[in-house]
Parts: C-alpha cells; structure tokens; sequence
C-alpha cells in the first residue's frame, strides 16, 4: 500500500489566515516555523541540544511547536510557560519579543472572533461558509482551520482518483482517508520503479491549490504488511 500525508496542514492553513511575515517567509524558503520558535524561547540551548542531545532537542522542539500553535488559537503567558515548561516569569520577560516576532499569529484568534461575531460564519479559503453561534465566536479558529483541511483532503480523494483511472485504469487506486493522510493500493506486479513516478505525480495534483498563499506539501510512505509498518519513500532516483 501507499500512503500520502500532508506536511504540516494544519500551521500552513493557520498561516494563510494569519498572514504572519515571518513564518511566511520560512516557508516560501522551505524553512521551519518551529525550529525558529524553539530558537528564540531556548536559544544557545536549544542549538547546543540539536548535536549533543537529540531527545533534549526534540523536547525543545515540541514546546515551541505547541506554543506556535496555541497562540494561533489564543493562548496566553500561562498557557505557554506550561507548554514550553518554562518560568512564567522568564515567558513574561521574552512575550513582548515573541508576539514582535510572529505578529500575525497574536492578531489571528481576534480577526476571527470579530468575523463570526459580524456576519454569523467563517468562510473556507474555497468559499465554503461554516455557520457557528455568535457564543462560541473563540472557535472560529478551529472552523475554518478543520474546514479549509476538509476541503483539501476531498478536492484530493477526487483528483487523485481521477488522475489514477486515466493513468492505470484504477489498477492503482486510493482506499480511505484518514485525517489528513490517504492510504491507497499499489499491486506488487506493477514494480517500484513504476510506483516513484506515479506518486511524483500525484504529489502534484494533491498540492496545486492557488486559493492558498501557503504551498501545500506532502509526503509519501509505503508499506507491504500492515499500515503500522509504513516506511517513507524517495521519490527523487538516486544515482
């Protein structure tokens, strides 16, 4: 089987909403968002750990990941001094610099509250309206967020069906989706050597959103026994 996952849907779709100059740049540069936060809340620490310490690394790493996107949502000082698992008192001391830092995701959750307290909705970057209770007005993050992956994931199931029945006739085919990843079925007799140009292609077409100021990127895994046991795969032929 194979399986295609979107990489980091759900900050890229937050980044589109928000705008935030900062982390729009580090994707467009094919750069990490995350990687600049732990920086900035670790510092020395945190870039000593990446050689040294690889688990202490990546528990750095996670806190600030969790903190880019609590803030999106509208998390404050508390919340994320106990994300980060740091000092409130040094979080208070740095905040000013991090909200100066990533400034369009501090002005997101208010943006959308505003909107859902005016018009009753929010509207999906493909023009969908999600009616929420003017009271729950703070979830408005979350609809529009789940919502835009929804419409992803679907646009995806049907261009990527499309484009394997007119490519294999459906000998290749896709089985089920599972949150932001679809799993699909590949016969062995095929070969791999088939497979790799196959999947390039439908990384195309699972990609090509220009509503998104954001670029989509996904990525591939194979698995022969059982979806437990799915390894990535290389798309690009190595000499």
């Amino acid at each position: 089987m194979w399986l295609v996952d979107y990489s980091g849907i759900e900050l890229r779709i937050l980044v589109h909403y928000s705008g935030d100059p900062v982390m729009t740049d580090a994707f467009m540069q094919g750069k990490n968002p995350h990687a600049i936060a732990a920086e900035y809340w670790y510092g020395k620490a945190y870039l000593r750990a990446i050689t040294r310490n690889p688990a202490l690394a990546e528990t750095y790493y996670t806190g600030a990941k969790n903190t880019n996107f609590a803030i999106h949502y509208g998390a404050r000082i508390p919340k994320v001094a106990a994300t980060l698992n740091l000092p409130i008192e040094l979080v208070r001391q740095k905040w000013p610099g991090y909200r100066e830092l990533f400034p369009g995701a501090f002005t997101l959750p208010e943006k959308i509250s505003e909107q859902v307290l005016q018009d009753g909705y929010v509207t999906t970057a493909f023009g969908r309206r999600l009616y929420i209770p003017r009271r729950e007005h703070r979830l408005g993050v979350n609809y529009i967020v789940q919502g835009t992956a929804a419409d992803i994931i679907k646009i995806a199931q049907v261009r990527g069906h499309d484009y394997l029945k007119a490519e294999t006739n459906l000998e290749v085919w896709q089985s089920m989706p599972i949150h932001d990843e679809i799993i699909g079925g590949y016969p062995r007799s095929r070969g791999m050597k088939r497979l790799r140009p196959l999947l390039r292609e439908m990384g195309e077409v699972m990609t090509d959103f220009p509503q998104m100021n954001i670029p989509m990127k996904v990525e591939f895994s194979i698995a022969t026994d059982c979806w437990a046991n799915k390894r990535p795969i290389e798309l690009e032929e190595t000499a």
